[in-house]
């Protein structure tokens, strides 16, 4: 198994298990660890993209849209739960996107 395709896959079911178990999500007692702690696993982004993905989620926070997240090295955003998710590409998209 190539190593994008596992971490894909490790991120994949850390999603599906906190969505599962969402009071008791991944933490360290699950691993046989003694604390409980919680276990954090996020997807590494290039400059370009974690820049991208700080200003998208300005859109989230300012209530323009629901939601942004990041899947192999894009970012994207979702006005709600009945629109498509737009792939954001630009700074100046996301710029666009705030006068809409």
């Amino acid at each position: 198994m190539k190593s994008v395709e596992l971490k894909q896959n490790i991120l994949k079911a850390t999603k599906i298990y906190n969505f599962r178990y969402k009071d008791t999500k991944l933490n360290a007692a699950n691993l046989g660890f003694n604390k409980n702690s919680p276990i954090f696993v996020a997807e590494h982004l290039t400059p370009n993209a974690n820049r991208l993905y700080f200003v998208a989620r300005d859109l989230v926070k300012s209530k323009l849209f629901k939601y942004c997240w990041t899947s192999l090295d894009r970012v994207f955003v979702k006005k709600n739960d009945d629109s498509p998710a737009i792939l954001i590409k630009s700074e100046n998209q996301i710029l666009a996107l705030k006068t809409v």
